[in-house]
């Protein structure tokens, strides 16, 4: 009968360890995200100051020659999901 008790609550453990681990982590890396995306935009913003220099100096924008290769236009975004590609997509710098 002990046996029964010891096992059930083994099991129980287990399951609420598959459950709440995820939970926690998706929420804590959520956070570190959310903590990080003021310093990958000051990044944007650093490239995007570089690119106008460059700009300006050569009188072309950086990988010029790559996009008249391919005859197609091109833009990089960097986000974590559509509406953070969205909303930086939205920059003037962009």
């Amino acid at each position: 009968m002990k046996w029964k008790v010891i096992i059930a609550v083994i099991v129980g453990l287990v399951i609420a360890a598959v459950v709440a681990v995820p939970a926690v982590y998706r929420n804590l890396d959520e956070k570190y995200q959310a903590a990080h995306d003021p310093i990958r935009m000051q990044h944007v913003d650093e490239i995007a100051q570089i690119a106008m220099a460059y700009t300006e100096k050569i009188g072309h924008p950086p990988l010029h020659d790559l996009s008249i290769e391919n005859n197609r236009p091109f833009m990089v975004l960097i986000g974590r999901s559509n509406e953070e590609e969205d909303a930086f997509a939205k920059v003037k710098a962009l």
